[in-house]
């Protein structure tokens, strides 16, 4: 999982925007809703409002995102739209990795 990639004290101390954040950034198109659940260990209500936060703040595609296609089903996956929250995560993410 890739929260098991982090170090825990770090990991642990962000809030669920910032997890869902980097796991859509990290994650790029496998970042539909389910699979950001289980890669962030933070439950599906958690998500669902961490997502709508993140809509609110224009972080993400008010719309949810784009439709893409995995195997059999389709799967929607949060476009990022504020560039200035991408240079932050750019530099927060190296510091939560485990070395």
């Amino acid at each position: 999982m890739l929260k098991d990639k982090f170090i825990p004290e770090r990991w642990n101390k962000l809030s669920n925007e910032l997890k869902m954040a980097v796991a859509i950034k990290l994650l790029e198109k496998m970042a539909y809703f389910s699979n950001i659940v289980k890669e962030t260990g933070i439950t599906s209500t958690e998500a669902h409002t961490a997502q709508n936060r993140l809509m609110d703040l224009g972080y993400i595609q008010s719309d949810g995102g784009n439709w893409i296609k995995f195997e059999t089903s389709w799967k929607k996956v949060p476009t990022i739209i504020n560039k200035s929250e991408n240079e932050f995560l750019d530099k927060l993410i190296p510091e939560l990795f485990i070395k």
